[in-house]
Formats: C-alpha cells, sequence, structure tokens
C-alpha cells in the first residue's frame, strides 16, 4: 500500500476530484466528513478531500488527527468519526497546514471564522470588526486556485460582502495571473451544522441555500451540494444573488436570537407573578402562528446567535447608502449577552441564609450534547460568581477543559465537591432531567438551593427537592413560589 506521505506528495496523482476544507472547526470537520459520504454509481468515493487548518498548536492538532483516520471534534454522533475514519481507509483524506496546495482543487469550501463583537453593549455602533486575516486567506486562496476551480464560502459574511469585496479581490488577481475573471467560480452556500446527536445529518439530511456570482458557478454550487445531500428529502434553494443568501443566513440567526430575547422579560415577569411559563407557552403555540415561540432559558452562546445580527448592521452601513439600522436585531444581542445575569440574581436572592456560597454547575457547554464553549453563557454566570467571591464547580459531559476559564471540569458530576450548596442546571440535558432528587442530596448533603435555568427539573421533582429541604427556584417557573 501507497504510505500516507507518499499519496500526500503526489495530489496531482490524485484520480479523483480533489475538494478542499478550508478549516477545520466545528463546520469543516462536519464538512469533510459530509463530503467523504459522497460516492461514484460504483459505490467509491467521489473525492478526494484536503481539510486544511493553521500552522499552529490547535491546527496542527487537528491535522494530526486527521491524518490519523479520526475526528478532531468529540461529538455524541460517531457518524461524523466513521466517515472520516473510511476515507482514510480509503486514502481519500487528508489534512495539511500548506495552503498552497489547493492549487489542485477542483472546490475549495471556506469554513473560517469571522468574528465581530460590539466593544460597549450597549452601544450598537461600537462594532469590532478585524476581517484582516480573512481577507488574507481570500487573497491566498485566488493566488492558488486555477481557473474554473469552484470557491465556496460557507463563513458567515456580510450581506454584499461577497459582491462588493470578494468577487473585485478574485477579479484583481485573476488579471495578475493572467488568468480569465469570466471564469471565475464564486458561490455563497450558508451551513446549518448543529452539533450534538445530528451533527453530520444538519449537513446531509436537511435543506440547503446557496447562490453564486454567475450561472455556471450556480450550476457546479448545485451539481456539489447534491453529491452528499438528500436532495431528494430536502431540496437545495437557489437564490437569484449572493446578497439574497448572505441575507438569508442572518436573517435566520438574527430571528431566532429574537425570539429568545423576546421571552426573557416575560420569563422575568412570570417569577415575579407566580406563573407557569412553559404552561402558558405551549396554550399559546396552539396558534399556528405561534408554534415557534421560544422558552424561556439560561441564556444564548455558540458562534451564530451571539454575533450575526452584529454582521449585518455592519454591513449594511459598509456597503449601501443610507443604510437601514436593525434596531431590533441589534437589541436582541444585547438582552441575550445579559440573559444570565438574572439566573445570578435569583440565585442571590434566594440564597441570603447561605453565608459561604459554593455553586456547582451542571453544564458550561452552550447546548447540551455538544462540546462547543464559544460564547457560552455560563462564562458570564461564572465569572459574576467569581467577582463576587462565590466559589464555583464545574461539571459537563463532553468538554473537559476551558482555556478561557481557570476552573477544573469534571465529567462526572458525583465528582464535584461535597460541599457544594447552590446547584444550577444550566443546560437542559436529558443526563441531567434523569437525576433523581435523592441521588443529587446523597450527593450534596449540605446542598439548600437548586436553580434550574433550563427546564430539568419537572414540577414533581421541584416538590420532592422541597420535602428534602432544597429550596428550588426555576426560570419561567413562578408557580413554583419561594
Amino acid at each position: 500500500m501507497q504510505s500516507k506521505l507518499d499519496f500526500y506528495n503526489q495530489l496531482d496523482q490524485v484520480d479523483k476530484p480533489i475538494v478542499s476544507i478550508v478549516g477545520l472547526g466545528f463546520v469543516g470537520v462536519a464538512m469533510t466528513a459530509a463530503v467523504s459520504l459522497a460516492r461514484t454509481n460504483t459505490g467509491e468515493h467521489r473525492y478526494f478531500v484536503l481539510g486544511i487548518d493553521r500552522d499552529d498548536e490547535v491546527g496542527l492538532s487537528k491535522i494530526k488527527a486527521i491524518n490519523r483516520g479520526i475526528s478532531p471534534i468529540i461529538s455524541v454522533d460517531h457518524s461524523i468519526q466513521s466517515a472520516i475514519h473510511d476515507a482514510y481507509i480509503d486514502n481519500s483524506v487528508l489534512a495539511t497546514a500548506d495552503l498552497n496546495l489547493i492549487a489542485s482543487s477542483e472546490i475549495v469550501v471556506v469554513d473560517v471564522n469571522l468574528d465581530i463583537s460590539l466593544a460597549d453593549m450597549s452601544d450598537p455602533t461600537s462594532i469590532k470588526f478585524d476581517d484582516y486575516s480573512f481577507k488574507e486567506l481570500l487573497i491566498k486562496i485566488a493566488e492558488n486556485i486555477q481557473e474554473e476551480c469552484l470557491v465556496i464560502i460557507e463563513t458567515t459574511i456580510p450581506v454584499g460582502y461577497t459582491e462588493h469585496f470578494i468577487k473585485p479581490l478574485f477579479t484583481n488577481i485573476f488579471r495578475d495571473r493572467s488568468l480569465d475573471p469570466n471564469l471565475i467560480r464564486l458561490a455563497h452556500s450558508y451551513e446549518r451544522v448543529m452539533p450534538g446527536e445530528n451533527y453530520l445529518r444538519s449537513i446531509t439530511s436537511y435543506y440547503r441555500v446557496y447562490s453564486a456570482i454567475n450561472e455556471e458557478a450556480k450550476r457546479m454550487t448545485r451539481d456539489f451540494l447534491s453529491s452528499f445531500i438528500d436532495t431528494e428529502s430536502y431540496p437545495l434553494t437557489e437564490l437569484k444573488t449572493t446578497n439574497d443568501s448572505e441575507m438569508a443566513k442572518l436573517i435566520e440567526n438574527s430571528y431566532r436570537a429574537t425570539n429568545i430575547a423576546f421571552i426573557q422579560e416575560w420569563s422575568e415577569l412570570a417569577g415575579r407573578a407566580g406563573v407557569d411559563l412553559y404552561e402558558v407557552l405551549n396554550s399559546v403555540r396552539k396558534r399556528e402562528t405561534h408554534k415557534n415561540i421560544m422558552n424561556p432559558g439560561f441564556g444564548v452562546g455558540g458562534y451564530c446567535l451571539t454575533k450575526d445580527a452584529i454582521l449585518a448592521e455592519w454591513g449594511s452601513r459598509e456597503f449601501f447608502e443610507n443604510h437601514v439600522t436593525l434596531a431590533c436585531s441589534m437589541k436582541a444581542i444585547t438582552i441575550n449577552e445579559t440573559m444570565p445575569d438574572y439566573s445570578f440574581r435569583l440565585m442571590l436572592e434566594h440564597s441570603k441564609h447561605i453565608a459561604s456560597k459554593k455553586v456547582g454547575i451542571l453544564g458550561v457547554s452552550y447546548r447540551p450534547a455538544v462540546s462547543d464553549t464559544r460564547q457560552s453563557p455560563a462564562r458570564r454566570f461564572i465569572d459574576s460568581c467569581i467577582s463576587s467571591s462565590i466559589e464555583v464547580f464545574l461539571h459537563d459531559f463532553l468538554v473537559t477543559q476551558w482555556s478561557e476559564v481557570n476552573q477544573p471540569i469534571v465529567s462526572r458530576y458525583t465528582e464535584l465537591s461535597k460541599d457544594i450548596n447552590i446547584l444550577l442546571f444550566s443546560l437542559g440535558d436529558e443526563r441531567y432531567k434523569s437525576i433523581s432528587p435523592m441521588e443529587l442530596k446523597r450527593t450534596f448533603p449540605k446542598l439548600l438551593l437548586i436553580i434550574d435555568a433550563s427546564d430539568a427539573v419537572n414540577d414533581e421533582k421541584a416538590a420532592e427537592y422541597r420535602h428534602l429541604g432544597i429550596k428550588t427556584v426555576g426560570i419561567g417557573k413562578g408557580h413554583w413560589g419561594c
């Protein structure tokens, strides 16, 4: 068998189309697995997938994992690992830090971060946006690809970014290289990746939107996406322009973020009014127009909902005359940022009788069944505790370390300190929901207060906790009283 090193050094001898995935994060790894699933009519791997990441400690660790046939992302969805391993065995996937190797690619998929934030959450004009590294990456891509290489931008970008920046950039570089700008094949197709139990299926078995700068690029994008997405069950949606596709992504996430922000003030009112907000919302959902109203929660995290409205606002200001201020969407960002403060206030309000507070936090990722701590609302709660000299102890089923928080994280909640007297359910993980009150009381004999911020405790268990002498309060659960 040809060695991996020989195969790596002879990409020009690969007998199938090469697809380069630039960026091996939560999206890029899933795309690597998804594209690896594509097959020819004879059942062979349709593509050779080349994963590309940065030449640093984190990037090289991901590259090393893929080159051993291992997914670099911890996931409860084992199909990610299976797809990468199968492609590795078939010599159909490798990873590198050398971006120059995209020169042999027929398709390049860009899955790198484009960060944006507000310097002052109370000032929607205080946008911090540095796209220098992203622009440098695009320049490098344009300098290396060949004519008619399809470049698909999956990175979430401002409305107008492809039309006003990427296309002119590629055009100028193609001219400098004596290549035909008419043969640029540039597309935008945003991902809807959802890490968790259906991590891979959120790509291969879900609807996809795309557009491109010309008809040939649209056709190529459609053919490529159709090769690994079940388009018979989940038809593709082609939009008119890349502006349309960029806006679709930003609206999608801004709408969800606004929906979450909307319910926060009602959660706080329900607490004061003694109302079971979950029951109320279930009654509201009987109206067809209100079926997707959000439940109360601890906060908003992850990479998308916390920033996409800001990207849209920046694009509005940068690319379009008489820009429209996205006041509602931007306000949602600031509301969601401060959501964990409500849980912290609840804790202080109901723990005045506890002199030395020791808080156990169950769940530090931004959602159940994922190992992603980016923008996790737990961070703000932890910081509030530390600034108030309150000890915190962390548990998560998948997250084992968190560089931004200098605190150990245990994978078994029974390994948390026995001195814990307050517990916060920050995630509604089914495994947390299955914990019995007696079990929790035996594990934490000094436990005096539970804050249910994620519907991890039902009414029956709340009553049992109170019977055991454990005060139990919850967001949206005003009917529990004090």
